[in-house]
């Protein structure tokens, strides 16, 4: 244990214990103090490092055409998918699923693929899409080997084969071509509504 001696402190000039620089421990310690706020605060090197936020990947832009082309294969379906219910009904408008036999009104049934609408090549063939129920399309997927099964009872034997190997060929629409298929199906749904008398 360290002995510390006695003596006048140049603070209060009383006689005390001496800790350092011939101060008493109070004023010893009172300066230490003022020393410590009076230091500036050294900043490290991370401190001044600004913590940006993360910059995203800024996405794609479409060009026009792109955008163009996205939206009219979307009116084309739409006209093609009453095409196809249509042309599946009878002239009371009424058609039966091609999986299930179920019949129902021409606006209630759907136009399912046989071959996935993914596929460019074989979105809008004939062959590949015919009037179905929704539960067929929608909850049996399709309901794909049926389908396959009745391609080849109504166009001949190898169908479902033919289309499969046509919907691996990749298919690029032009916008041209796809206005000349929204025309041309155009013409077709209101020809069959006038020669059935349906209503749109």
């Amino acid at each position: 244990m360290i002995k510390r001696k006695k003596g006048i402190c140049s603070k209060c000039k009383t006689e005390k214990v001496i800790y350092a620089r011939g101060l008493c421990s109070y004023h010893y310690n009172m300066e230490l103090n003022e020393n410590k706020k009076s230091k500036p605060v050294r900043k490290t090197a991370r401190s001044y490092v600004k913590h940006r936020p993360k910059k995203r990947p800024a996405k794609k832009r479409r060009g026009k055409k792109s955008k163009s082309v996205t939206l009219l294969k979307s009116k084309l379906w739409r006209i093609f998918s009453k095409y196809v219910r249509l042309r599946d009904s009878d002239e009371s408008g009424y058609c039966a699923c091609i999986t299930s036999g179920e019949v129902m009104f021409w606006k209630k049934a759907q136009a399912g693929h046989f071959i996935s609408r993914k596929f460019t090549n074989t979105l809008y063939h004939e062959q590949n899409v015919h009037a179905q129920s929704a539960y067929d399309n929608c909850y049996l997927s399709g309901n794909q080997y049926i389908y396959g099964k009745r391609l080849d009872e109504i166009y001949g034997e190898g169908t479902a084969e033919k289309i499969l190997q046509l919907s691996k060929e990749e298919k690029r629409f032009t916008i041209d071509e796809l206005e000349a298929m929204i025309l041309d199906y155009s013409e077709r749904v209101s020809g069959m509504l006038k020669e059935k008398g349906l209503p749109e």
